[in-house]
């Protein structure tokens, strides 16, 4: 009897493994949607604070956009074979050595899930990655709330510190890698969404968090040498010839930063500037610049900048 009972455990282990990384991103993409919700309705709050300040508080301000709040995820293993054993061992009079059995493979587990396959790269894997660690600790979670006396928080909060500890050096190891800004940015708010997950189950992500503030001037330095590598080659590929206006939309477009002189009866369209097609391009690569440090400081402060 006892050997089918561990044959049913190791079965378990396969099962729960197999499911966590579908767990995980489910887990992670609810607790980044609860968390932009809770962002939404304070950003709301606060419009509705300054209208009122300035008087300017309308009916239709007053209607927040406030949603359900996002679900719990669903851990979707099963937890009939673990009580099947702990009453089979128990009867046996060895219910504290299924206890040792389950926590030392489950940690054998965890330790494999952690280990990062060499010459895979980080941006293409990173999130089947996170996603399988989530997991694995929301269902240890599960079998905390659910099976009476085989994991504790003691337990949990001890294998995460062990988790936690191999996820700062692997992430401040690959994140300095990325050159990509767009590819850095969604590196950190996935980890940061990692930690939201984390957090609804109680674990101390703190040093994570903290982690991931520490990346934002790597993040501002990718972000400003890939604006001057765009306006190296929109340069290079200029023809220095004067830029001639074809149509009223370019017209406007150009107009917007300021490079058109006014004129009491504008130009016939087509008509030529004083400048090349680059002047309009480095303005806009400069506009974009400044729009998407704005938008990565804003999220790393919680607040518009």
């Amino acid at each position: 009897i006892e050997q089918r009972m561990r044959a049913h455990f190791t079965d378990w282990l396969v099962s729960a493994r197999s499911l966590c990384r579908e767990i995980g991103e489910n887990a992670i993409e609810l607790a980044t949607t609860r968390k932009q919700l809770s962002a939404n309705l304070l950003r709301d709050q606060e419009n509705i604070v300054m209208a009122i300040r300035k008087g300017e508080l309308t009916s239709t301000m007053i209607n927040l956009n406030i949603q359900d709040e996002a679900p719990n995820v669903r851990v979707l293993v099963s937890m009939t074979p673990i009580h099947k054993c702990i009453h089979i061992f128990s009867c046996l009079g060895k219910r504290g050595e299924f206890r040792k059995l389950y926590l030392e493979n489950r940690r054998l587990q965890l330790l494999s899930d952690l280990q990062v396959p060499s010459g895979q790269d980080f941006l293409t894997n990173y999130k089947g990655y996170i996603n399988q660690i989530a997991g694995f600790f929301l269902v240890e979670d599960e079998v905390k709330r659910n099976v009476e006396d085989l994991v504790n928080s003691t337990d949990l909060d001890s294998i995460w510190a062990e988790a936690i500890d191999t996820l700062l050096q692997m992430f401040r190891e690959e994140l300095v890698r990325i050159t990509s800004p767009a590819g850095l940015l969604d590196a950190r708010e996935y980890i940061l969404g990692l930690c939201e997950a984390m957090l609804d189950i109680g674990l101390h992500v703190a040093p994570l968090q903290k982690a991931m503030e520490g990346i934002s001037t790597h993040y501002e330095d990718a972000l400003l040498r890939d604006s001057l590598r765009k306006m190296e080659l929109s340069f290079s590929e200029d023809r220095f010839e004067s830029l001639m206006i074809e149509s009223e939309q370019y017209q406007n477009q150009i107009a917007k930063f300021g490079l058109l002189v006014s004129h009491a009866l504008p130009p016939k369209i087509p008509y030529a500037v004083p400048f090349s097609a680059f002047v309009p391009r480095a303005c806009e690569l400069a506009l974009e610049y400044l729009e998407q440090l704005e938008a990565f400081l804003s999220s790393d402060t919680g607040s518009e900048v």
